[in-house]
């Protein structure tokens, strides 16, 4: 999480961090969703029997158009740089929270559910965020000064 401090301290802070939580977590909820929803086809059951190629594909599709609905949080990016965040937030949030369970899996604590109800505990919050943070930090400064 240094890198969301390193952002919140970067020039377009607010809309920065705010833009990576809010697309993180959307994108969460969408993958939820869609593998509720639609979901038929395990996306890697022996990591996690949950998750569904069809919640994959519906987070992706959220993540890829998140950034345009949400292009007032960094008004000076362009195509490139939004097509990049929402690379970075379908596919990094996918990739963490897929890295995250097999942690999870490998110490025996799967189920962390009992810290915040119906919600899988608060490591399942933030899953995501520990890939696409940095992922977003390092693009963004990449492409724009971010002190």
């Amino acid at each position: 999480f240094g890198h969301l401090g390193f952002l919140a301290n970067a020039r377009n802070a607010y809309g920065f961090v705010s833009f990576i939580i809010f697309a993180t977590a959307v994108s969460d909820v969408a993958a939820f969703t869609f593998g509720k929803i639609f979901g038929r086809h395990p996306l890697r059951s022996e990591i996690s029997p949950n998750k569904t190629w069809e919640g994959a594909l519906g987070a992706f599709g959220v993540a890829m158009i998140l950034p345009w609905l949400l292009r007032f949080s960094f008004p000076f990016f362009g195509t490139r740089e939004l097509i990049l965040t929402g690379l970075i937030v379908g596919i990094g949030g996918q990739l963490g929270d897929l890295s995250i369970s097999v942690i999870k899996r490998d110490i025996g604590t799967k189920d962390m559910a009992a810290t915040i109800p119906g919600h899988g505990g608060i490591l399942d919050r933030i899953d995501s965020l520990i890939c696409t943070a940095p992922l977003f930090m390092h693009m963004a400064g990449y492409y724009y000064p971010l002190r």
